[in-house]
């Protein structure tokens, strides 16, 4: 999301409300009730520590560089990355920030700049997804779809 023709942290902004405000509603509303009925008592310390990984996850995704691509690290990435000729067919040139693009490399045109594997700019992180926090990415829907079920 754009703002002003910057990124926006709106969304990150109403993340961090809902798993606040839901948290806080949980433990107003089902804390007492832990153990119960299909809720063992280690519930009790296991909701926070599963609340604070989402979190951390978040931060580590939203905040960690994504593998940005300079003209001082240009080099590494295409020795990394090299062209094959048939998916990736090169060399690209960025015309934007005035580099050889290596293979695998996108221009994201909301952070102005090329990230290496790029894979997409995620609006909730208000950050590109890409090689270098990819995997951070990945354990923050993991951790969710495991607060979820």
């Amino acid at each position: 999301i754009l703002c002003c023709g910057r990124p926006n942290p709106i969304l990150q902004i109403f993340y961090l409300g809902c798993v606040f405000g839901g948290y806080y509603y949980f433990c107003e509303n089902a804390f007492a009730l832990i153990p119960g009925p299909g809720a063992a008592a280690y519930h009790k310390y296991s909701s926070p520590a599963a609340v604070l990984c989402g979190l951390l996850v978040f931060y580590l995704t939203s905040f960690s560089d994504p593998g940005f691509v300079t003209p001082a690290n240009a080099s590494r990435y295409t020795l990394e990355y090299p062209y094959d000729g048939r998916l990736y067919v090169g060399p690209k040139h960025c015309e934007t920030c005035k580099i050889s693009r290596p293979a695998r490399s996108k221009h994201c045109r909301i952070c102005n700049r090329c990230v290496g594997r790029f894979d997409h700019h995620c609006a909730w992180m208000n950050n590109c997804i890409g090689e270098m926090n990819l995997r951070f990415f990945l354990a923050f829907l993991l951790v969710h779809v495991l607060l979820c079920t």
